[in-house]
């Protein structure tokens, strides 16, 4: 038929499992040939059971009757999306009869302006599965009962014992497989402590290794520091030893010059002139040698200061040789 044409295209899923007010349930349904849908629902925690069959006359005067009517294949493509979750705008929910009579009772109460007054609620193991479709308007509920299944079915139960029975092998042979990996967990356990035996050590080696080695910087920096000083106070001695070089040889420049420009009548009264100047000056600092404010002699002192007494000799010889 052109009808289960469309609901083969869609298959339902085998089982589904879904959590209904906290408790968890497997869903199951199905369509056979004759356009009849088929429910069952199972606890999962104490495998109460519950099924339906619907045929397709029955599922379309349930939508009639609310007032948005639905074809039946219509109807089981919305079933089947709204157990795998696929739209929000269908999904389910299973109530007690308990339950669906005081939603009704709340629903009667709210459409007279005044709560229903409560009744005794006779007993009642029956399921609901509630379809609802939500559009952008209105909210429909499609209800299906379901009714316990006070007989289980014997092949059922025994499937049921097969599945217990080779969950029970399977815990079995795993139990047994941790116990095979016992000794190698222990043995990987010994190494393991072994390792991190070595590893701590090893960490406490780096550690020591890393204090002395950042002691060992300090030292290298004072040092450099300290070495970085004395070269600045030896560059600043050179430079002051030039410059008293340099302030020497031109004095002696010019007393030669001045001698020079006195010709030999102003030699002998310019020489105690010129030899107190140069006494004064060896005096001072000059030609001596000594670096004044280093408290130390240079390497070269002895180069300079023999041009001053040359000089004074040469002073003293043109004196004489020029007195009558």
């Amino acid at each position: 038929m052109a009808g289960l044409d469309i609901v083969a295209s869609t298959p339902a899923p085998e089982s589904v499992d879904i959590d209904f007010h906290g408790v968890l349930y497997t869903i199951t349904i199905s369509v056979d040939g004759e356009e009849v849908l088929r429910i069952e629902i199972e606890d999962k925690d104490t495998l109460d059971r519950w099924r339906g069959e619907f045929a397709a006359k029955y599922v379309e005067d349930i939508t009639s009757k609310t007032g948005n009517f639905k074809k039946f294949t219509i109807f089981v493509r919305m079933l089947q999306t709204a157990i795998l979750q696929q739209s929000d705008s269908v999904f389910v929910d299973l109530l007690t009869f308990q339950d669906l009579e005081l939603l009704k009772s709340k629903k009667a109460g709210g459409t007279n302006g005044q709560s229903a007054p409560p009744r005794q609620l006779p007993a009642s193991n029956k399921r609901y599965l509630i379809l609802t479709y939500a559009s952008e308007f209105d909210r429909v509920h499609y209800p299906l009962p379901l009714l316990p299944e006070e007989h289980p079915d014997p092949q059922r139960l025994k499937a049921v014992i097969r599945q217990l029975r080779q969950q029970l092998g399977e815990a079995q042979a795993a139990q047994q497989h941790q116990q095979q990996l016992q000794p190698q967990r222990r043995s990987r356990s010994s190494h393991n402590q072994a390792d991190e035996h070595d590893a701590a050590l090893l960490t406490s080696r780096i550690e020591v290794l890393t204090v002395q080695l950042e002691r060992e910087r300090t030292d290298h920096r004072r040092e450099l520091r300290r070495k970085a000083q004395e070269l600045q106070e030896l560059q600043g001695e050179l430079s002051r030893s030039r410059d008293v070089i340099r302030d020497l040889r031109l004095r002696i420049k010019t007393l030669e010059q001045q001698q020079e420009a006195a010709g030999p009548r102003g030699t002998a009264a310019g020489q105690q002139p010129v030899r107190r100047s140069i006494d004064r000056q060896s005096r001072g600092g000059y030609g001596s040698g000594y670096l004044s404010g280093s408290g130390r002699y240079p390497s070269n002192a002895s180069k300079y200061p023999s041009r001053p007494t040359r000089t004074t000799s040469n002073i003293s010889a043109s004196s004489r040789g020029s007195s009558p």
